[in-house]
This record gives structure tokens, sequence and C-alpha cells, in this order.
């Protein structure tokens, strides 16, 4: 009761919907990270290993931390060639590459308890700019989104099934359409700057009585 929930959004300034350049290349599944325990980097890697003989699906996971090289490391172990490691990519291009994905990795896909009462911001900024997105199923996310309408929630710790919800989206366009859209919907009805702003007028206004 002494609680109230301001979402943290993202500037729709810069993530905003632009059009994505046509590619006949394979399926581009993208996420950033600071590779963090709680991001869950070798779940993505270990998928990416399930789907290996997929030539028309490659992850990019982009970003910098402490655990970077040991996910290159584990790259190399499950003898990835479908998974770039690139490494930090500045803020100012970070518009542009979740533009010319075709799925977008929210995350967070590791099973520490904090993972389950957290939305990535990475995930609005995905929302913002109406990408098909799949998230951790958690309490948090299901707290906001609805599982085929908004994202796909996919269980956490769980490479298989983060496989299996990459190969559903990449073969039924129709769901990544429904996803582009309501996820834009929810975005803009919820976690614009404006919608930031009211939720925490009200907020402060139930506190001051």
């Amino acid at each position: 009761s002494k609680t109230s929930v301001v979402y943290v959004g993202c500037d729709e300034a810069h993530f905003a919907p632009r059009p994505a350049p046509r590619t006949d290349g394979p399926l581009d599944v993208f996420t950033y990270t600071s590779f963090l325990d709680l991001h869950g980097v070798e779940h993505i890697l270990r998928a990416a290993h399930l789907l290996a003989g997929q030539s028309d699906v490659r992850f990019t996971i982009a970003g910098s931390g402490r655990r970077l090289e040991a996910m290159r490391q584990l790259a190399r172990d499950l003898d990835l060639t479908n998974v770039d490691l690139p490494g930090w990519l500045p803020f100012d291009q970070l518009p542009e590459r979740i533009a010319r994905a075709d799925i977008c990795l929210g995350g967070h896909f590791s099973d520490i308890a904090k993972a389950g009462r957290v939305i990535a911001t990475k995930t609005f900024q995905f929302l913002a700019m109406a990408k098909p997105v799949i998230v951790g199923d958690n309490p948090a996310s299901r707290e906001v989104m609805v599982h085929g309408e908004h994202a796909v929630l996919c269980p956490m710790a769980d490479p298989a099934s983060l496989a299996d919800a990459v190969l559903r989206l990449r073969d039924d366009a129709a769901l990544r359409r429904q996803l582009s859209e309501g996820g834009r919907a929810l975005f803009c009805e919820r976690f614009t700057v404006e919608a930031t702003a009211l939720a925490l007028q009200e907020a402060l206004d139930r506190m001051l009585g």
C-alpha cells in the first residue's frame, strides 16, 4: 500500500518505428546486454546451438561487460557459427541496429530471482520500435504483457523453449505482425514519456493525499 509502480519506458524521440532495410539474408535475431548474470546470455547461446542447423537464423548479441569473454569462450566451445558477439554498440547506433532486426530478445532469461521481478529497459525500446519481442515468462512481464498479443513469453533459463519461440516467429509472419502492432500500441498507451510522467504525477498525488 506504500508502493506505486512507475515503469521505466524509454524516450520515443530516439526509439520509434522506422523503415527497416530490406535484406535477403537470414532471420536477424538481435539483443544487447552488459553480460550480467541476470541477463542469462548463456541460455541465448545454447538456444543458438540448438538452431545450428537452421541456416536462415542468425543471432547478434551486442554489448560488453565482465562476462563477455566468458560468453565468447562458450560460443567457441559450442562451435557456434550462427552468433555474432561484436562488443559495444554506441547508443546513437542502437535504434538503427534495432530497426534492422526481425526479432528482438528482451530477456531476462536467467533464473536468478531478480530476473522475475523486472522488465529489461531494452524491452521497452523494442516495443517502442514495433519489433516482435521474446521476453522471459515471469510475473513482471505478465503484469503488463499478454503472451501472443504484445510479446512471446518464454520460460526462463530454458534454451529449448527460446529456440522454439524463435522458430515459431520465423514461421508465422502473422504473429510477427500482431506482436509488432500490439507491442507498439501497448508502449504508446503505457510507456511513453508522457504516460510515465502521468503515472508519476498520479503516484505523487496519492502520496500527498
